[in-house]
């Protein structure tokens, strides 16, 4: 029984893959997609796409501002085989927004076929409950510091070009010092960075300080991804006077977290201090 889950489970993400890369190819060269009773909801920062297909099978939603153009993907929760209900969930769609979406599908006999491209637009209060992930300081070991093994694995920019152990660079984040600051170069909504550790970890919680120069610079929304590129969840702050914690919605097992910003003043954006704490 485990093994034929196994089969199972491999064949999906390779279905997977396969179709997220669809968007690539002629639309002629695929079979018309019928789908039936497409439905959209909103609710904690997460978008959920549910419908129901003729066949059982395997599918993504491809999501992007642009026509023809998907930047992001709808995954669906792994199916034990090829179901006919599905279930696809994606986080940080921008609120009152309208997008493009087209559905790819795959049947377990290898047919391919896409939906015509549509759009839909999110709610204005697709992130009004977010704030509820905000917690207490955790208790343990902060990771991320550098005198605990925190390393900084990218980022987006360092103000001046300076190296990541500079003033301004991105250790400046990991240092546990609040009187210093990564900054990055005018990155504004596009600023990143990847703080790995130095072992693989069941990450529960963790704290975020951005840095903010009154009128600009300032984070408000921000997404979390773990070492795999899987999106954790994604957070809000409340203004820039202190670190704050938030707890994952499930611990991530995996030895760096990537913080990319999603919404911001602009400018040069950036992090007092980021701090992440695993289960004991």
């Amino acid at each position: 029984m485990k093994k034929n889950l196994w089969i199972i489970l491999i064949a999906a993400i390779v279905i997977a893959s396969y179709l997220a890369s669809l968007s690539m190819f002629s639309q002629s060269s695929l079979g018309q997609l019928n789908v039936e009773g497409i439905r959209f909801s909103f609710k904690d920062g997460k978008t959920v796409v549910n419908f129901t297909t003729d066949q059982p099978g395997f599918c993504q939603v491809l999501i992007g501002t642009e026509s023809g153009k998907y930047q992001r993907v709808a995954v669906e929760s792994m199916p034990e085989g090829p179901h006919r209900e599905h279930y696809n969930v994606i986080d940080g769609l921008e609120p009152n927004t309208s997008y493009f979406y087209r559905i790819n599908f795959s049947t377990s006999d290898g047919r391919i076929s896409q939906s015509k491209e549509n759009r839909f637009v999110t709610s204005e209060d697709i992130i009004s409950n977010i704030e509820n992930k905000q917690v207490e300081k955790p208790n343990g070991i902060n990771i991320a510091n550098i005198k605990n093994g925190g390393k900084i694995l990218g980022v987006s920019s360092n103000y001046g070009n300076v190296s990541n152990d500079q003033q301004w660079g991105a250790n400046m984040a990991i240092d546990g010092n609040p009187a210093t600051e990564w900054s990055s170069a005018g990155d504004g909504d596009d600023a990143w960075i990847n703080i790995g550790f130095d072992n693989e970890y069941k990450v529960k919680a963790f704290g975020f300080w951005t840095r903010t120069m009154g009128s600009s610079a300032e984070i408000n929304r921000f997404r979390v991804l773990d070492a795999d590129g899987v999106e954790l969840g994604v957070f809000s702050l409340k203004g820039a006077e202190q670190i704050q914690y938030f707890s994952l919605d499930k611990p991530a097992t995996t030895n760096s977290l990537r913080f990319e910003v999603l919404d911001s003043t602009g400018g040069n954006t950036g992090a007092v201090e980021i701090e992440v704490y695993p289960e004991k």
